[in-house]
C-alpha cells in the first residue's frame, strides 16, 4: 500500500505488508532510502554456545554481535527495554540478546543472524530495526552495560519507529518512557533521538539514582529543541 504526504522536506511513506512477523516502514526522504522495522517482543535469552554457532552456519547464516545500537525507553513497570538497532541492508534473522543481570548492573549484547555468501550484495540502505529486551527484575537504576558507542544519523527515522505526532510544527517525538533509567542511559536515550534532557537532582530516595519523574510524560510530545525535563532520586 503506498501513501504519498506532502511535507516541508518531501516525505513519502510506504506501509508494507507483514513480512515473518515484522512491520515495515519505508521511509524515502530527498532520494534517501531507509526502513524502520517494528518487530515483536523478543525475550532475552543467551547464544553465544558454539553448538548454535554451528548449526546457524550450516543453513548459510552466521552469528554477529551488533555494534550499532541502543537503548531509548523503559518497558512498563520497568520489566523490560526497548532496544532499536542498524539491521544492514540485507536484514537478519532471530535478532535476540543476551542479558546478565546484577544488583546495581544490566549487560546487554545484541545478537543477530546474517546471510553470508561470496556474491551476496545488499542495498545501502539504512535499516532500522526495534527490540523488546526483558529483564528478570526492575530496572530501578541499574547502569546498562555494554552500549556501543553507536552516533546513528537515523534520529528522524528512530523516531518514526518510537512514536511522534504530525503537529503545527511538523513532525515531533513522542516522548519516551524514562523513569527507572540511571540518569546517564536517560541522556544517552534522548540523545539518540535528538532530544536532550534537564535533570534535577532530589536526595534521600533509597536504593541506586534513577529516573522517579519526567516531563514531558511518556507518549506526550516532547518538542524539538526543547529539554526533557527529568526528576532524579539518589540518597
Amino acid at each position: 500500500m503506498l501513501r504519498a504526504m506532502a511535507r516541508a522536506r518531501f516525505r513519502t511513506l510506504i506501509s508494507l505488508r507483514r513480512l515473518r512477523g515484522l512491520r515495515l516502514l519505508a521511509c524515502v526522504m530527498v532520494g534517501v532510502v531507509a526502513l524502520a522495522i517494528d518487530g515483536a517482543e523478543v525475550s532475552a535469552e543467551p547464544g553465544l554456545a558454539a553448538s548454535y554457532r554451528a548449526s546457524v552456519a550450516d543453513s548459510g547464516w552466521e552469528v554477529t554481535v551488533d555494534h550499532e545500537w541502543g537503548v531509548v525507553s523503559v518497558g512498563p513497570h520497568g520489566r523490560s527495554l526497548e532496544a532499536v538497532f542498524s539491521n544492514g541492508g540485507c536484514g537478519s534473522r532471530n535478532d535476540h540478546a543476551s542479558v546478565q543481570e546484577t544488583k546495581t548492573t544490566v549487560s546487554v549484547t545484541l545478537l543477530r543472524e546474517v546471510p553470508t555468501g561470496g556474491e551476496l550484495v545488499c542495498p545501502e540502505i539504512e535499516v532500522i530495526a526495534r527490540m523488546r529486551v526483558q529483564l528478570a527484575a526492575t530496572l530501578a537504576g541499574r547502569l546498562i552495560l555494554g552500549l556501543p558507542a553507536w552516533n546513528s544519523s537515523a534520529g528522524p527515522l528512530l523516531r518514526s519507529v518510537i512514536g511522534q505526532a504530525d503537529t503545527s510544527a511538523g513532525l515531533m517525538p513522542l516522548a519516551p518512557r524514562l523513569i527507572g533509567f540511571a540518569p546517564a542511559d536517560a541522556e544517552g536515550a534522548l540523545k539518540l533521538l535528538g532530544l536532550r534532557a534537564s535533570i534535577r537532582v532530589v536526595h534521600g530516595g533509597h536504593g541506586l539514582a534513577r529516573v522517579a519523574r519526567q516531563s514531558p510524560s511518556p507518549g506526550v510530545v516532547a518538542p524539538l529543541g526543547e529539554p526533557v525535563r527529568l526528576r532524579v532520586i539518589e540518597r
